[in-house]
């Protein structure tokens, strides 16, 4: 087994490479930069090579002490369309040990020794896609994969995976993240909200919340978005309380699905659970809660959650003998 393993999760729109000991699972080194695929789309095989390299390169000279990583594990949106190679999705259900999932290996980068380089593809339903969160879905399950649940992860594009019997049998996207960027920095809303996660302990943003919550289970979606301009315009909202109202209008809806699920038994016998980062937990611990989905629901620590990624591609890299 090698000693140290570098896991790199490449998403839409961040990169984020990490030097991991096989054993404990325990992070030696990181680096973290907005170099997603979407700003390396179009510029070839060589720009997502060039990126990896560097991160290396940074990643281990500023690492303790320790064996050379032979093998770089990579998830997310690499391989996709817009990434460094494409790559076929694996289908449902996916079983949760990975034994179904899509691989390939590029060539290694240069090095004494070289470091080997695997692409890890994404999972299919037919009317849906997701990569990555395959990966962190068997980190965040290992050991518990037999257990029935439905699993939301937070985030540009949060999923909502239905687990059971060591499978991800379905899952559904939303567009939850990207949906509060656009609107933050594009459009008519941004004169109204400001960028970044609403700063929940301030009593005058968890009310604004609230109220987006609200909105969003009695408006329909688009006719709730406007109600933050109005806000502003009319009741002299601030732009603290504008992005405080928008995330509520945009998790509420989102989260309404779990919660008319839960109010019909369409899903009763099924716990929740969440793993939010810690940029987003909060957010999502108070919508929970004032959804009155609280009960049914377990957390993943932010930190677990944020490591989730990881510590799939070690059960992957195991199950491939790369480690």
């Amino acid at each position: 087994m090698e000693a140290r393993m570098l896991c790199c999760d490449w998403g839409t729109s961040r990169f984020r490479l990490r030097l991991l000991d096989s054993a404990s699972a325990s992070v030696l080194g990181e680096f973290a930069a907005d170099s997603g695929a979407a700003s390396l789309a179009g510029q070839g095989e060589e720009a997502f090579r060039r990126t990896l390299l560097d991160a290396v390169a940074r990643v281990l000279q500023d690492a303790p002490d320790g064996p050379v990583p032979r093998q770089v594990l990579i998830s997310g949106m690499a391989a996709s369309s817009i990434g460094w190679r494409e790559l076929p999705y694996a289908s449902l259900p996916f079983p949760l040990d990975g034994r179904t999932a899509v691989t390939l290996s590029l060539s290694p980068l240069p090095g004494n020794p070289p470091i080997g380089v695997t692409l890890i593809s994404g999972v299919q339903s037919g009317a849906d896609v997701l990569r990555g969160e395959e990966t962190e879905t068997i980190g965040l399950l290992a050991g518990r994969e037999d257990q029935a649940l439905l699993l939301v992860l937070p985030g540009t594009h949060s999923k909502h995976l239905y687990v059971a019997g060591g499978e991800l049998r379905g899952f559904k996207t939303f567009l939850t993240g990207e949906l509060f960027s656009l609107l933050t920095t594009h459009g008519i809303l941004r004169h109204s909200v400001r960028p970044g996660p609403p700063q929940l302990a301030d009593p005058v943003e968890a009310e604004a919340f609230a109220a987006g919550l609200h909105l969003a289970a009695t408006e329909p979606l688009t006719h709730a978005l406007f109600h933050v301009r109005t806000a502003a315009l009319l009741h002299g909202a601030t732009p603290d309380q504008g992005r405080a109202r928008l995330s509520g209008i945009l998790i509420g809806a989102e989260l309404s699905s779990l919660h008319h699920q839960r109010m019909t038994g369409e899903t009763a016998s099924l716990p929740l659970l969440i793993a939010a980062g810690p940029a987003l937990a909060p957010a999502y611990r108070l919508a929970v809660r004032l959804l009155g989905l609280d009960p049914f629901c377990e957390w993943v620590s932010p930190q677990n959650a944020d490591l989730a990624s990881a510590r799939g591609q070690l059960v992957l890299a195991a199950r491939l003998g790369l480690r």
